[in-house]
């Protein structure tokens, strides 16, 4: 019994972790279509800067270097 528990609680991580670059390459083929379009840029309402096309893009670039930081931290917890 100990050992299906044990089966079950790998396969649970290993299908999380499986999910996870899935989720990251979406999140950032986004912004990436966000930065090369304004009309996608528009479609992330109040979490852009409206001052300026130049901000817009670096603050969905700044959103993925600490995206990156929190990938790369938690890598270093497992």
């Amino acid at each position: 019994m100990l050992g299906v528990v044990a089966t079950l609680v790998l396969q649970a991580r290993e299908t999380r972790m499986s999910r996870e670059p899935a989720l990251r390459d979406s999140n950032s083929e986004l912004l990436r279509m966000a930065m090369d379009d304004t009309e996608f840029a528009r479609c992330w309402g109040a979490n852009l800067p409206m001052s300026g096309r130049v901000e817009q893009r670096r603050s969905m670039y700044t959103n993925m270097i600490v995206s990156q930081m929190g990938i790369l931290s938690d890598y270093g917890k497992n």
